[in-house]
């Protein structure tokens, strides 16, 4: 398990953007081999 801490920019990009960028900040929302630390 990779603990990951997730900065507003990749919520931001993940929720508002399209292409390289969305797809790569969904990757990491959406692997299964993270947790998410909450801070």
């Amino acid at each position: 398990m990779i603990r990951t801490f997730i900065d507003a920019g990749v919520l931001i990009y993940a929720a508002r953007s399209q292409g390289d960028m969305a797809e790569k900040a969904l990757q990491i929302l959406e692997d299964e081999n993270r947790e998410f630390a909450f801070y």
